[in-house]
């Protein structure tokens, strides 16, 4: 730490790539916030180590009370008003109320601005200072407050952060610092996996970005925690990048990114059909001091693997904890609505992944951490996982011996989280090579690129997220653990489109084209999970518009989801599809929608699902199709909806149904596909065409009609007791010289 402000430019200067705590922060500020410094010196001005006994102690805050008293009992006859006066320039907790570096309405406090108490002591120690000290809040690192003050004369000391490891590497001890500062700088609950702690989401983070993360992919700060602090606006290359809807878009939608930590570029986009979740989208080329991961070439293997750097690129991550700089509270910490807040994109996609049963351990290895050999399966963009992900599962209770418990352990504390949840490290590959890769670490080492052919974690030209591409850009739901079955809330679709056009090697800046309605599926796709489709483009186009020539598998998720078993032993629950109220999803000529798994595709009130020409929806593998009253479904020429054996079939009385020709747009055999009591079968209640040819006879039919029935001229339709309901779009058309004739029963306009 720096203790003079001169020191920011004479230090750095003649050692620049110096990585103490006080250019952190300035760096992290671009100079807006200067932390400064001195060790405790006693009267004679020597810096002085101040020891005491534990005996009795509980707990860190009681250690911390008895080093205070120490310091008072040790010099009866110091000065404190002038000694301390030094470190009193503010008043402190302004609790987001006020700027207390307005030191004319906010003097300084007689509290002192901050105070750390760096311990010395090992949980490696044979002897311990006290019984039951490594269980003792903090004592894995630090904790943020001291818990506990005293009086000096005219001054308090109350405010300031406790580090009780003091046998660490630097970028280590650096490390905890800046976490648990955050939780007193700007309120920051645990996020990006930190302290094991999941909040309210089913999903937990492997490392991340930013100064509370757990793992830093890189040691910066990122730019949500930047803009909350108050030292970057959300701009890029000078243009307003808050993206709040399309109507904020420039006139082409393509923005240049600089470098974040040289430029303070950022972009920020809300995530349509939420409140408060947002896409952030940082540029780190790695230019600095901080740009480094902090376990870089570590090899903690037996097998030579090393821990590799991050990458150069795009970084992308969905923040939900607080968007509104001009009101957040010092409760933001504890809320577990928070905790958990953030995930990371990976530009490599989501997959599903299997485990080894039990898994290895060995001291010689990623410090003796259990490690299951994991395998990369199907993709799955919407519901799987990557590296950046911890794996929930039903792990044994001891990794190393193949005995399970029933449920997957689950944790919504807010400092501390007990989660059934291991690190991809340990990968095999379709040929049985198995290496370590710490791919959790946001890089590739010699295996991945030689035996697994990875392409960069960071998001490089050409790539896109949307719908159609790596994965697509969507709400951050919370699980609920009381919900039947416990599920997490849906995912729902929409539009955002994010590509990176170019990219400026004189400057390091990314080209980046931003789309709200894109609505369009380019390529193949299986999705899973609880989905949803919501009229998300205000009835001006499709809100999933599949391409021609491309298949969406509506599958069951390989991945686990839910804490405790289902019925078929697993931790998965079902894929279910709905199409809401209003919204539209249309399959182009020639594309393919498969339901499998026993998932369900259900289209709700008011809701349309139209099939063109030569388009194929089907529905296999005990899978479900859904209509309720007044959705609709419309099949155009060769179009077909398809129920293959062990099917089922839900077509509720008052769901529209417009079929060009019903024997052509509908294929099921009715021993072999179920229909539940009270559901319909098309068959019955359409008719076989709406273009009379010759004379034809209707007797006892009771059919919706839901297009025009025409009769041309010298064409018959005899009616013979039967009612026909005609939609509000149809209507009977008898053109000259055809009869339509009516011999009992009824047609009525619905």
């Amino acid at each position: 730490m720096f203790s003079d402000i001169s020191d920011f430019e004479t230090v750095i200067e003649e050692v620049p790539d110096n990585i103490s705590i006080s250019r952190f922060y300035n760096d992290m500020s671009y100079g807006k916030f200067k932390m400064i410094g001195d060790v405790f010196k006693d009267p004679e001005g020597k810096p002085t180590r101040i020891n005491i006994d534990p005996t009795g102690a509980k707990s860190w805050s009681t250690c911390n009370k008895r080093v205070l008293e120490a310091i008072d009992n040790q010099y009866p006859d110091y000065d404190w008003d002038s000694y301390f006066s030094q470190y009193d320039n503010r008043e402190n907790k302004p609790n987001f109320q006020f700027d207390n570096t307005d030191i004319v309405n906010h003097p300084p406090d007689n509290e002192l601005d901050y105070v750390i108490i760096f311990w010395r002591w090992s949980r490696t120690w044979n002897d311990q200072p006290v019984e039951g000290i490594k269980g003792w809040l903090g004592s894995g690192g630090g904790f943020s407050t001291l818990g506990a003050s005293h009086t000096f004369d005219s001054y308090t000391i109350k405010t300031g952060y406790t580090h009780t490891v003091g046998d660490r590497p630097h970028t280590t001890n650096l490390s905890i610092f800046v976490h648990e500062v955050a939780h007193e700088l700007y309120s920051c609950p645990h996020v990006m996996g930190c302290n094991s702690c999941a909040g309210k989401k089913f999903h937990l983070q492997s490392g991340g970005l930013g100064m509370m993360s757990y793992h830093r992919y890189m040691f910066t700060a990122n730019a949500w925690e930047s803009w909350l602090c108050g030292w970057l606006d959300i701009t890029s290359n000078e243009e307003n990048t808050d993206l709040q809807s399309k109507s904020d878009l420039n006139t082409d939608g393509i923005y240049t990114i600089g470098d974040f930590l040289t430029t303070g570029d950022v972009i920020r986009i809300k995530i349509p059909n939420t409140t408060d979740q947002y896409l952030w989208i940082e540029n780190h080329q790695k230019l600095g001091v901080w740009e480094f991961d902090p376990s870089k070439g570590l090899s903690p293997s037996q097998h030579g693997e090393e821990i590799p750097d991050s990458e150069p690129g795009i970084y992308m991550y969905i923040e939900r904890v607080h968007s509104d700089i001009n009101n957040i509270s010092t409760g933001l910490v504890y809320n577990t609505q928070y905790v958990g807040g953030m995930k990371v994109l990976n530009a490599q996609g989501n997959y599903d992944y299997t485990h080894s049963t039990i898994a290895t351990q060995s001291p010689d290895v990623y410090w003796n951490n259990p490690l299951f050999t994991n395998k990369r399966g199907e993709a799955n963009p919407i519901s799987g996982i990557n590296p950046f992900y911890k794996y929930f599962d039903n792990y044994p209770n001891d990794p190393t011996v193949p005995v399970f418990d029933k449920e997957i352990t689950w944790d919504n504390g807010n400092n501390s989280g007990n989660n059934e949840a291991y690190t991809i490290v340990k990968e095999t590959n379709v040929q049985q090579d198995t290496f370590l890769l710490f791919a959790n670490t946001a890089g590739r080492n010699y295996h991945a690129n030689t035996f697994f052919e990875r392409r960069s974690d960071a998001f490089q030209v050409d790539d896109e997220v949307s719908l159609s591409g790596i994965v697509p850009i969507l709400n951050f739901p919370n699980y609920d653990i009381y919900s039947t079955p416990p599920a997490s809330a849906p995912y729902i679709l929409n539009g955002l489109y994010v590509k990176l056009i170019s990219y400026n090697e004189a400057d390091h800046s990314f080209q980046i084209q931003i789309k709200f309605d894109d609505y369009q599926v380019r390529d193949d796709k299986r999705w899973t999970g609880n989905i949803h489709v919501n009229n998300s483009s205000n009835n001006e186009q499709a809100d999933v518009d599949l391409q021609s020539g491309h298949t969406i598998c509506i599958d069951k998720s390989g991945t686990p989801n839910r804490h405790t078993k289902t019925e078929d032993n697993d931790f998965i629950n079902l894929t279910e599809f709905h199409c809401n109220t209003d919204s539209k999803f249309l399959q182009q000529a020639n594309s393919i929608v498969e339901v499998k798994n026993e998932s369900s595709l259900i289209i709700h009130e008011g809701s349309t699902y139209e099939i063109m020409d030569g388009a194929k929806l089907t529905i296999k593998d005990n899978s479900v199709f859904e209509m309720e009253p007044c959705s609709k479904l419309i099949i155009h020429g060769s179009g077909e909806l398809n129920f293959e054996v062990s099917s089922t079939m839900k077509i509720a009385e008052g769901a529209i149904l417009v079929f060009d020709d019903i024997n052509d747009n509908l294929s099921f055999d009715i021993s072999k596909v179920e229909i539940p009591s009270g559901y319909i079968n098309p068959y019955n209640i359409l008719p076989k065409n709406y273009e009379i040819s010759g004379t034809e006879t209707w007797d006892e039919v009771d059919y919706y009609i839901y297009q025009d029935l025409i009769v041309e001229h010298g064409e018959v339709l005899n009616l013979i007791n039967s009612d026909l309901k005609f939609g509000n779009e149809a209507s009977p058309i008898v053109h000259p010289g055809g009869k339509l004739v009516i011999d009992g029963g009824t047609l009525t306009n619905s």
